[in-house]
């Protein structure tokens, strides 16, 4: 038992010493510009992070320069990548709109904040979009060079004793006097909401419904999908922890190292250059292990156990994934869950006990009624390149058995070899 304690440990610690360097992001410089106060434009590199919030300030070097920090105040925006920001001072609405934070108040929180806007659509009618440094989303149109915060917020009122959460959606009738030169827009923007895709969609249905033509439109990125096969090997250990069943306590399991396989579907979310992705797994995953627990008083009065027990998995893994980025290369760390469902069983135990020229043998079940379910935690390290990936991975599971006065907890180590498809 402390030598699987020690094998965590040592895990634990190589996985801290190889992700602390790597806590910070690397630098990311791409060609982009930079518009000055007085509109010249400055051709350069741009450390570009693909950034989820809006970015407070950036990194621009030109050709054999230093590297330049810019806020908002000192530039009047930037390109980079298929992305165009522009510096605005602006309105924000920071009412929270999470279930059980949204406030009694229907009336408008509004701050001033000089931002990074960036453009969604360019044109005789515009929208920006900005996500603050707390998360939240605003949206903005574009008017004879100001900015109009377009107005949402959500508050909660009490109803025949209940709490009844409201919107104020203003932002639909502002939509509506922004492309009035199109009137059959109205129940498009009546039924709009507000996020993304709904708002590019009225306006790109303007710019289809008129003469009008963009200047530019920003792609969205989507979420992706990728699907791999796992290959690999597992080491379990198992261990028993009870006041009672001394045989099971007593009997030191050696690790089991067998196969493990199965497939992956991983679900990348758009922004941050595909950092954080949902890693999904359907593994299967075996172990069989075997012991002799000696209780000999004399040699005429003695008991004798051997137990063997194995289980084979079909587990479903569920893991949030980072996915740290180099020029041809990722390193990845996991964290999640685990749920093994039980596919296949060994439950056995031999009991001889001799009592002077008495000698019995008794043959039965190690673990009554185990569960059909173990559940696990998982924590992993690991890298990708091209189409292929190699990870360390370990696991901590409840184990088989069902009774509360027996633990059975079980530690895995996997070492699994992946090809995306």
């Amino acid at each position: 038992m402390q030598t699987g304690k020690k094998r965590i440990s040592i895990f634990l610690i190589l996985l801290f010493l190889v992700a602390a360097p790597y806590a910070y992001s690397q630098e990311n410089f791409l060609p982009g510009y930079v518009i000055e106060l007085d509109g010249d434009t400055i051709k350069g590199l741009i450390d570009y992070r693909n950034w989820g919030k809006n970015p407070e300030k950036i990194s621009f070097q030109q050709a054999g320069g230093e590297e330049r920090l810019y806020t908002p105040s000192q530039i009047q925006g930037f390109g980079v990548e298929d992305e165009r920001y522009l510096s605005a001072v602006v309105d924000t609405e920071i009412s929270p709109l999470q279930s059980g934070k949204i406030l009694p108040e229907p009336q408008l929180r509004l701050k001033t904040d000089t931002a990074f806007l960036q453009t969604m659509i360019s044109g005789p009618k515009s929208l920006y979009y900005y996500m603050d440094k707390d998360g939240k989303e605003h949206f903005y149109i574009g008017k004879d060079g100001a900015f109009t915060l377009l107005i949402y917020k959500k508050y909660s009122e009490q109803v025949d004793g209940g709490k009844v959460i409201k919107e104020i959606r203003e932002y639909t009738s502002q939509l509506r006097e922004y492309l009035s030169d199109c009137p059959d827009l109205t129940s498009e923007t009546k039924n709009a909401d507000y996020r993304k895709g709904s708002l590019e969609k009225v306006l790109l249905a303007y710019y289809d419904c008129t003469a009008e033509e963009m200047d530019f439109q920003k792609t969205s990125e989507k979420i992706r999908v990728e699907f791999g096969a796992l290959a690999g090997v597992s080491s379990t250990s198992l261990n028993f922890k009870s006041d009672n069943f001394t045989a099971l306590v007593n009997t030191e399991y050696p690790a089991s190292t067998s196969f493990a396989g199965g497939l992956s579907f991983d679900v990348i979310f758009p922004r941050n250059r595909g950092k954080w992705s949902l890693n999904n797994e359907l593994l299967f995953s075996t172990y069989r292990v075997s012991g002799r627990y000696e209780d000999i008083q004399s040699e005429e009065q003695y008991t004798l156990t051997t137990t063997e027990i194995g289980f084979a998995y079909l587990k479903l893994n569920n893991m949030i994934r980072y996915n740290h980025p180099f020029p041809n290369f990722f390193l990845f760390f996991n964290a999640g869950v685990s749920n093994g469902f039980v596919i296949g069983e060994t439950n056995a135990m031999v009991r001889e006990s001799r009592l002077f020229s008495q000698i019995r043998t008794e043959e039965g079940e190690a673990i009554e009624d185990p569960r059909k379910l173990e559940q696990g935690l998982l924590l992993g390290l690991g890298g990708k390149w091209n189409r292929y990936s190699a990870e360390l991975r370990y696991e901590s599971g409840n184990g088989m058995s069902n009774f509360s006065g027996l633990s059975s907890p079980t530690n895995r180590f996997f070492f699994l070899l992946g090809y995306r498809f």
